[in-house]
């Protein structure tokens, strides 16, 4: 339960069926966009729609987007090459959340495994960072979970 609600939803469409659904949290005079992604894993398309990502998170003062990126390590790289901020990968270093490898390598992490995400504008800053097996979905992915602080 909130007091806020989220407005002017809407979607972007990446290659293929893949897409972003997007919300505006206004709080005050601010407006905060939040992002729900996912980006094609596949060859040809991958590349395009990470970059068509970037591309729509630029047009944003704050923003939030979390999503599974299907992206190795590198290419989330371009998040922070970008200005963003980012959980996984971020400061606080990477998380396993493809759980197949997860488990596959102990829960040790390996590079390339960190696909989930949460990216956000530079005045949200991220803490906190985990990706705690839940019981819900750990055969497919774990989930990033971060504390955010927005800086007006």
């Amino acid at each position: 339960m909130t007091n806020y609600n989220l407005t002017n939803i809407r979607q972007v469409k990446w290659d293929g069926d893949y897409y972003a659904i997007l919300g505006d949290l206004p709080i005050g005079d601010k407006v905060i966009t939040v992002i729900s992604t996912h980006i094609p894993w596949q060859k040809g398309k991958h590349e395009n729609s990470l970059q068509a990502l970037i591309d729509e998170l630029r047009k944003y003062e704050y923003f939030i987007c979390m999503g599974d990126m299907n992206a190795g390590d590198q290419n989330q790289l371009k998040f922070v090459e970008a200005g963003f901020n980012m959980a996984n990968g971020g400061h606080l270093g990477w998380f396993s959340t493809a759980a197949a490898a997860v488990m596959k390598s102990g829960r040790k992490g390996e590079p390339n495994t960190n696909i989930d995400n949460i990216v956000t504008s530079p005045n949200i800053k991220i803490f906190n960072v985990s990706a705690p097996r839940t019981g819900l979905n750990d055969l497919d992915h774990l989930p990033i979970l971060a504390d955010l602080v927005i800086t007006w």
